[in-house]
């Protein structure tokens, strides 16, 4: 052995892995992406492998890359880069400065007197706002 380590994690076990830490059934993930409880069971087995567009879907649910799950040799999903939009604030800031960019920060209008602000609570999964009480 030359004393390098390969942390390896196949499909199947980063499936379950997924699964478990997001807290999703093999039933809810399988309504999500509109196929059989029984098929995301086979996935799980590694019994049988999602097709190109399951894989992508899946991806997206469990909030991962497609190159996460298909390379064995990545058992860590990547850091998450910056969104489209976080990028185009960077763009932005290097065309125009940033203290130019502060200056032209927009700021919400100040609430009219007396305005109540009611905390709220977004439970998920049924996507309904309960009052916090």
């Amino acid at each position: 052995m030359n004393g390098v380590t390969c942390s390896r994690m196949e499909f199947p076990a980063k499936l379950r892995k997924l699964m478990r830490d997001q807290r999703y059934s093999q039933d809810m993930l399988a309504r999500q992406l509109e196929v059989s409880q029984n098929l995301v069971s086979r996935w799980a087995r590694g019994a049988s492998v999602p097709d190109l567009r399951a894989a992508r879907a899946l991806a997206g649910i469990l909030g991962v890359t497609l190159d996460y799950l298909s390379d064995d040799g990545q058992a860590e999903p990547p850091s998450p880069g910056m969104t489209a939009g976080e990028r185009r604030v960077w763009e932005v800031v290097r065309e125009i400065g940033a203290d130019e960019a502060f200056r032209r920060q927009v700021t919400p209008p100040p609430l009219p007197p007396g305005t109540v602000l009611t905390p709220v609570v977004i439970t998920p999964g049924d996507g309904r706002r309960m009052g916090a009480g």
